[in-house]
């Protein structure tokens, strides 16, 4: 007996080791960038503002600014500055993605990405509520990451404009916390949007179960508040009622699928539209869209200060449900293999088991065909429009699928200028920091990207990195290696994935996300 507690309380404190080291904290990603004061010497230059092309040009940079650009002809580079050739390459401002998701092991999984595809600026679309979550990375998360990468002191791209957690009306917010999260009474509009102010929150991110009422409450508080309302359009409200409340930015592909509906009253008055809409639906949104209707709308938000966010990658991950290739790239090493078993693959096996109409007909590719094809539309109507992705979604890896995103509004038949203008200039006017950000002239932030080929030619050039600058720190091809190396260790590692599986569970969001 005495030999046998023995053996048990060993056992018991072995697990109880193993538990403590897998859930020990976890290094980030070591800044492998180099700071200094860079000449980039003989490179061909984008405006990315009207498309022209500078050749043979130098540029320096000091502190992380752009000091200086000037022919490269007879010019002496000062012997201060460390000589970068770029003879024969481009080089275009460093890109944003304007939707992704963090989380607090974002520094392992997401931010070495970020910096190795040149993805210098994102707009988070999430946070927390009352307290600090263990999955969710907090606005002092991003806050605090920002400032040390700006210091050279971690791997990280820059947050803009931080957001509140999703809000849709209550479904989202566990029973023990603070009423005004559900938007049930008069009031609790206001009492949420200083709570997140005070926060230090620039937006408020609306969800698409959000009532019209609740939505209305809120829209119409946030008429008379610094903080932006952004985020899905809900069901139940139109598109024109979000553009009459000043809805900043509609995110996701399927904006004029809805609004241009032939019946979308009909399916807007359903007891329950969200789980009502099924392949069939699809099907019918898909072929019968009234499109005078959606000429008229994309003129008239063309005319309003929102801007869409199509992240095309959400729809095309339900259109390659079916494609066990697309599904097997190698790409995908870089994320932890939980998150695949846990949240990808039961929205892959989804798609593919409620991805039929009664014609047997598989209907994500024609959808998201016709989303492109509205994009198209928008664009040429004037909408304005900004690249995201939607990080942390169904096949969708930091960094790369921005380029991937790119290359589907490409396909879509926006020029390649344009979709970059999505990704730099664009989302630096979006967010008001365009005189810092979004083209390269003198007296902006050094983030750029060094290209071997020309984007304009194909946008897929964009992918053909040969070296990144953030803030003035140069990775060059062996650091992008090294990030790109880091960032699948951490996919297949024991102790990332344990912390990514008990961080979720910890998580009162994410227990309550899945309860509903």
């Amino acid at each position: 007996m005495k030999k046998l507690t023995i053996i048990m309380l060993a056992f018991i404190g072995l697990l109880t080791i193993t538990y403590n080291i897998l859930l020990s904290s976890i290094a980030p990603a070591p800044n492998v960038g180099a700071e200094g004061s860079y000449a980039i010497t003989h490179a061909n230059i984008i405006n990315v503002v009207d498309g022209s092309i500078e050749t043979n040009m130098t540029l320096l940079t000091e502190n992380g600014v752009i000091t200086k650009i000037q022919t490269s002809q007879d010019f002496k580079v000062p012997t201060s500055f460390k000589k970068i050739s770029a003879k024969g390459k481009y080089i275009i401002p460093g890109l944003w993605d304007m939707h992704t998701h963090s989380l607090k092991i974002s520094p392992q999984i997401h931010h070495p990405l970020y910096i190795r595809y040149g993805v210098t600026n994102i707009r988070d679309m999430s946070g927390c509520m009352i307290e600090n979550d263990s999955f969710w990375a907090c606005i002092d998360d991003r806050r605090r990451w920002t400032k040390e990468a700006l210091a050279g002191k971690r791997v990280s791209p820059r947050y803009v404009l931080q957001s509140s957690y999703q809000t849709d009306g209550g479904d989202e917010v566990p029973d023990d916390f603070p009423a005004f999260f559900k938007l049930n009474k008069q009031g609790d509009a206001k009492k949420l949007i200083n709570f997140y102010e005070a926060q230090g929150a620039a937006q408020i991110k609306v969800h698409a179960k959000i009532s019209a009422e609740k939505y209305t409450r809120l829209a119409t508080e946030l008429l008379n508040s610094p903080l932006d309302l952004v985020g899905h359009k809900p069901v139940n409200v139109s598109l024109e009622q979000a553009l009459v409340y000043k809805q900043k930015s509609l995110e996701h592909a399927r904006i004029f699928l809805f609004a241009c509906y032939q019946n979308i009253e009909a399916f807007q008055n359903l007891e329950n539209p969200v789980k009502s809409f099924n392949a069939n639906l699809m099907r019918k949104m898909s072929e019968q869209q009234d499109s005078e209707k959606c000429a008229a709308l994309m003129d008239k938000m063309a005319k309003s200060n929102s801007w869409w966010v199509p992240t095309l990658s959400t729809l095309r991950s339900a259109a390659l449900a079916n494609n066990i290739e697309a599904q097997n790239d190698v790409i995908f090493n870089n994320i932890p293999s939980l998150m695949k078993i846990l949240f990808w693959q039961p929205d892959l096996d989804r798609a593919k088991k409620q991805g039929y109409d009664t014609q047997g007909k598989f209907v994500h590719g024609d959808f998201f065909e016709k989303a492109q094809h509205q994009l198209k539309q928008a664009s040429d109507r004037g909408v304005k429009i900004l690249a995201g992705t939607d990080t942390l979604d169904t096949m969708v890896i930091a960094g790369y699928s921005l380029h991937e995103e790119l290359a589907m509004m490409v396909d879509a038949g926006l020029s390649p200028l344009k979709a970059l203008q999505s990704a730099t200039i664009s989302a630096a006017q979006y967010s008001n920091l365009q005189d810092k950000f979004g083209s390269i002239e003198v007296g902006k932030i050094a983030d750029l990207l060094i290209l071997n080929q020309n984007p304009l030619d194909n946008i897929k050039n964009t992918r053909d990195i040969a070296a990144v600058m953030f803030n003035g720190q140069l990775f060059d091809k062996t650091a992008l290696s090294q990030l790109e190396q880091y960032s699948k260790e951490q996919g297949n590692s024991i102790k990332v994935n344990a912390h990514f599986l008990a961080s979720a569970l910890k998580s009162p969001l994410i227990r309550q996300q899945i309860a509903d």
